[in-house]
């Protein structure tokens, strides 16, 4: 039997400034639909901090399937011409589960 694969979709933006405060302001800033559509399948974030001090915060999607993870993709892609995706990363990635 085939494995079956995994999408993740994950979010980076970079905060160079080092303030916390952004960071809650920013995912916030975000479209509601991205965080509670059920076939994109929002779970969580996580804070992190570069070795030349620079603040990142990341999301993670795991959407349903490879449509759903390419929907929420295309979403985010014509949303990047607002000021809060400056400094924003968006991937795709698929793993192979089990």
């Amino acid at each position: 039997m085939a494995a079956k694969q995994q999408y993740c979709v994950v979010l980076t933006k970079q905060f160079p400034d080092g303030l916390e405060g952004p960071l809650e302001e920013w995912e916030m800033s975000l479209p509601d639909a991205w965080f509670k559509t059920r076939k994109f399948v929002f779970d969580g974030h996580g804070t992190g901090l570069s070795e030349d001090g620079i603040v990142s915060r990341d999301l993670w999607w795991f959407p349903t399937g490879l449509k759903s993870a390419v929907e929420l993709m295309e979403l985010m892609n014509t949303h990047f011409k607002h000021p809060e995706m400056d400094d924003v990363r968006a991937k795709l990635t698929i793993h192979k589960g089990d």
